[in-house]
């Protein structure tokens, strides 16, 4: 069993299928965490070029941003694991309704975020 983990000509091939099958999966997400960090990275050094001040700023307002947006996205999704489970049970009918769920929830969230936009300034006054 060892051997078979360090030879890779000794897997069978149902393994190498999912070890293929597991990098197209996991490789956009790869992609995507790479590109956000490549985004804060230029971010980050634009302004630091621009004033130390607003440099500074950076961080708690890719903290708080984040965390707003990690808590509605949680919260979405989490549809795609109902999704997944309903798909995989053969149970097509029943799709319709984390899908529908998911985006109902995501307008709700957008349209309350944007009631939020014009008090932006006093929520960050808030965290002084």
């Amino acid at each position: 069993m060892h051997k078979v983990e360090l030879d890779p000509s000794l897997m069978s091939e149902q393994q190498r299928i999912s070890y293929r099958r597991l990098l197209s999966i996991s490789l956009p997400l790869m992609v995507q965490g790479l590109v956000t960090t490549v985004m804060t990275m230029v971010d980050r050094i634009f302004m630091s070029s621009y004033d130390v001040a607003q440099f500074s700023t950076i961080i708690p307002a890719y903290s708080v941003g984040f965390s707003i947006g990690a808590f509605f996205n949680g919260i979405v999704w989490f549809t795609s694991t109902l999704t997944a489970q309903y798909f995989g049970a053969g149970q097509k009918a029943k799709l319709k309704l984390p899908m529908w769920s998911s985006i109902i929830f995501s307008v709700i969230a957008s349209l309350l975020l944007l009631l939020l936009l014009p008090f932006a300034d006093s929520i960050f006054v808030l965290f002084k």
